[in-house]
């Protein structure tokens, strides 16, 4: 996966558009930590340097084409996914991209039909530290979850151990 693609996918669509999953927290009423603004720092200048060089007008048209093809039942699910992780975003914010819990299929299209470099700048200023934090923490460890659960990572670690014990055990000059 290209490094565009991973900034796209691990920041804008994971942390605003992609059907993000988290648990039921609110994050409204919480004052971000330091470690919590570090990394949703670090996520929104990503995501601003992706936008700066994104051909946003070729992503918005995969993805209209996407949910347009997408069964009813499978944009169900995925919308529900969208207002729950957006659900701490402030109102006018979600007011004014058009994100609710009845948003037909016409609705997303016309959602992302509208977006542009400056207003996907404004949602990503717009996100919270503190949910931006947890659903990096969260895909963080999705995704070290996969990777120690690997064939490659045991060979890794198996590598590793070995490694580390014949060092151990080398003669010392």
């Amino acid at each position: 996966m290209s490094f565009k693609k991973y900034c796209l996918k691990s920041i804008l669509i994971l942390a605003l558009l992609e059907g993000l999953l988290f648990q039921d927290y609110s994050y409204a009423a919480t004052e971000p930590a330091a470690d919590q603004q570090i990394i949703s720092a670090v996520l929104k200048s990503l995501a601003r340097a992706f936008i700066a060089t994104a051909d946003i007008e070729k992503i918005k048209r995969e993805n209209i084409a996407k949910i347009e093809r997408m069964r009813q039942d499978k944009f169900e699910v995925r919308r529900a996914k969208i207002m729950q992780a957006v659900k701490d975003m402030p109102a006018p914010i979600k007011e004014k991209y058009l994100l609710s819990e009845n948003m037909s299929k016409d609705d997303a299209i016309t959602a992302i039909y509208l977006l542009d470099k400056k207003r996907l700048y404004e949602i990503i200023d717009a996100a919270p530290d503190v949910m931006l934090a947890r659903l990096f923490k969260e895909h963080v460890s999705r995704t070290s979850q996969q990777i120690q659960s690997s064939q490659l990572a045991i060979q890794i670690r198996k590598f590793w151990d070995n490694l580390i014990r014949n060092t151990a055990a080398a003669p010392r000059h």
